[in-house]
C-alpha cells in the first residue's frame, strides 16, 4: 500500500512538470539558433549563446557563453529576468515564435524571437533579437492588462550618499521594477557606469563616468553599464535603451542595482497605472553584451551592436552637428554672413551638419529675442 502511494505521488508530480514545462521549440538557419526543450532555452549566434530556464516564458538566466574567446559564465539567478513588485515569479501560458527579418531600409537582417505569457492578470511580451557577428542579444518589453500593485514608489534623494544604504535597500525585496538581472560568481569585478545629459543649455559636461568595485549594494544612474572581471579578462556590458537618466519617465533613482555579484537594470519607464487591457504598452528596453578586456575591445563590443540598430548611412549616423543656439545670441545674428562665417569654421572643425535653430523662419517664437509668443503658433500660416 505504501508503494503504491508512493508511485502515484510520483506520477502526479512527473505529470505535472509535464503541465508546467514549455512545449519543444526549434528554429535553426546558419549561425543562429533558437531551442527551448527540457524547460531550458538557448539563442545563439556565432559568437555569444545565452541560456534561461524557460519558467512559464518568464525567463531566467542561466549561463552566458563567449563562443568567440571560450569564456563560459554560469549564471545564478534566483529571479527572473524581468522582476516586477508584487507579480509571481512563474510565468503561465508561455509561447514562442522565432522569425529571420530580412535586411531593409528599415532593418539590418536578423532573427527575431517573441515571447509572451502571463503573470496573473498582466499578459507579457518580449521581443529579443539577435544579429550575426554581434556578441549582444537585445530586447524590447511590451506590456497590458492589469498588475498586482504599484510598482514604482518615490525613494529618498539619490544625491544623498549619506542614504545610500537607504537607497539600496529600497530598491531590493522586489520593491522596483527590475528588467534585466546577472548574478554571477567571482570577486574581482571592476564597473564603469557612463551617465549622459541633454539640455546643453544648462549642461556642458554631457558624459560621465563612475568607476567602482562591485563589492558592496550601490544604485548607479546612467544608459551604460561595464561588468569587467579582472580574473577571465572579459565582461558583460548592459545598455539601457532608454532616454538620459534625469527625463526618464517613472524613474527609481537609478538605472544599475548592485551587490553580492549581481547586476540589475531597473526601471521600465512605465508604472502599473500606465498600462492597459486592450492595448501595449512598450517599456524601455534593454541590450546585454559581452566583452574582452580592454578599452577597445569593450567599446567595439558596444559598437557592434549599435550599427546593427539600423542600416548604417554614413552621412546619416556619425555626422557631427553645430547648432547656432551654442553662441547664446538667440535669433539676433543670425543672417546670411553669419551663416556663411559659421560655415567655413565648421569645415575645419570636420563638423558635418549644420543647422540654424531659430530666426530662420517667419514669425517670432517666445524664444526669439525681439519678443514672440508660442501661442497658436500652428495656426498661424504666415509662421
Amino acid at each position: 500500500m505504501h508503494m503504491r502511494i508512493v508511485y502515484f505521488c510520483l506520477l502526479w508530480i512527473f505529470s505535472s512538470f509535464l503541465l508546467l514545462s514549455a512545449k519543444d521549440y526549434t528554429f535553426s538557419l546558419g549561425s543562429y539558433s533558437v531551442h527551448l526543450s527540457n524547460d531550458t532555452l538557448t539563442i545563439e549566434n556565432d559568437v555569444i549563446r545565452r541560456t534561461w530556464l524557460w519558467n512559464g516564458g518568464s525567463l531566467i538566466t542561466t549561463g552566458f557563453d563567449d563562443k568567440e574567446n571560450n569564456v563560459c559564465w554560469k549564471v545564478s539567478n534566483r529571479h527572473p529576468d524581468l522582476s516586477l513588485p508584487g507579480e509571481a515569479a512563474r510565468g503561465t501560458d508561455g509561447e514562442i515564435t522565432a522569425e529571420l527579418i530580412p535586411g531593409s531600409l528599415q532593418y539590418v537582417a536578423h532573427v527575431r524571437v517573441t515571447i509572451q505569457y502571463k503573470l496573473g492578470e498582466l499578459e507579457i511580451r518580449k521581443i529579443l533579437k539577435i544579429y550575426k557577428q554581434t556578441p549582444a542579444i537585445a530586447t524590447e518589453i511590451y506590456m497590458r492588462g492589469k498588475a498586482a500593485q504599484t510598482w514604482v514608489t518615490p525613494l529618498a534623494n539619490a544625491a544623498d550618499l549619506q542614504n545610500i544604504e537607504t537607497l539600496t535597500a529600497s530598491t531590493q525585496n522586489g520593491k522596483v521594477p527590475v528588467m534585466d538581472q546577472l548574478v554571477l560568481a567571482g570577486k574581482h569585478w571592476k564597473l564603469e557606469a557612463v551617465e549622459f545629459y541633454d539640455i546643453t543649455d544648462r549642461f556642458n559636461t554631457l558624459v560621465h563616468k563612475t568607476n567602482a568595485l562591485l563589492y558592496r549594494n550601490a544604485l548607479y544612474r546612467g544608459n551604460l553599464l561595464f561588468a569587467e572581471n579582472t580574473e577571465k579578462g572579459s565582461g558583460f556590458f548592459m545598455l539601457k535603451e532608454a532616454p538620459t537618466s534625469n527625463i526618464q519617465l517613472r524613474y527609481p533613482n537609478g538605472d544599475f542595482m548592485t551587490g553580492d555579484n549581481t547586476l540589475q537594470i531597473i526601471g521600465l519607464g512605465i508604472d502599473s497605472v500606465d498600462l492597459k487591457s486592450s492595448e501595449w504598452t512598450r517599456a524601455y528596453g534593454y541590450t546585454t553584451g559581452l566583452f574582452r578586456s580592454g578599452e577597445f575591445n569593450k567599446l567595439q563590443a558596444l559598437k557592434k551592436y549599435q550599427k546593427q540598430i539600423r542600416p548604417f548611412l554614413a552621412d546619416r549616423d556619425e555626422m557631427i552637428m553645430l547648432n547656432t543656439w551654442g553662441d547664446r545670441g538667440q535669433d539676433t545674428r543670425v543672417n546670411e554672413a553669419f551663416c556663411l562665417n559659421e560655415l567655413e569654421l565648421a569645415s575645419k572643425l570636420g563638423i558635418t551638419h549644420f543647422q540654424i535653430d531659430d530666426g530662420w523662419q517667419a514669425g517670432r517664437s517666445a524664444n526669439s529675442a525681439y519678443g514672440g509668443t508660442f501661442r497658436n503658433i500652428w495656426d498661424n500660416p504666415d509662421y
